[in-house]
């Protein structure tokens, strides 16, 4: 063999190896996980009361039993919240989760609520709240409800 072909053999042999390579690792790749994603929509009849909230959480509760969330996500909104103004995705990267230990929950809970303070905690007075289950890893959450004084 000429240098010429033991060239033309080792570009060979090596694209082939980066070609088993690439085949290799894409079997081992993963896609993201996301817990579940959806939208958040206002109610028409809370509009007023949306106007300056720019704080969104998103909590996720195990709907098979009563408890703390398993986890919250927070979301800043670029102008008022008015009809569906939120599409999420919750990912390990986005949820805060309160006990790694735990695993997401199978049958879930989500609430949103637009945040009055931008703090994150208990409902307070002046938040709007909304609640939906989970269906096939996604939920259509709508707020339809202000959290009154106790």
């Amino acid at each position: 063999m000429n240098p010429r072909q033991i060239r033309i053999l080792a570009v060979a042999f090596g694209l082939g190896i980066l070609a088993t390579l690439g085949i290799a690792l894409s079997r081992f790749s993963t896609k993201p996980v996301v817990y579940v994603s959806g939208t958040v929509a206002l109610d028409n009849s809370l509009l007023t009361q949306a106007i300056g909230i720019r704080t969104v959480f998103i909590s996720v509760f195990d709907a098979s039993q009563k408890g703390p969330p398993f986890g919250a996500a927070r979301f800043e909104l670029s102008e008022d919240a008015k009809g569906e103004f939120l599409s999420f995705n919750l990912t390990p990267a986005n949820l805060m989760v309160m006990n790694p230990n735990l695993q997401i929950p199978q049958k879930m809970l989500l609430k949103a609520r637009l945040d009055t303070t931008a703090k994150a905690g208990p409902d307070k007075p002046g938040d709007l709240i909304g609640f939906s289950e989970a269906f096939n890893s996604y939920a259509a959450i709508l707020i339809n409800q202000q959290v009154s004084d106790r």
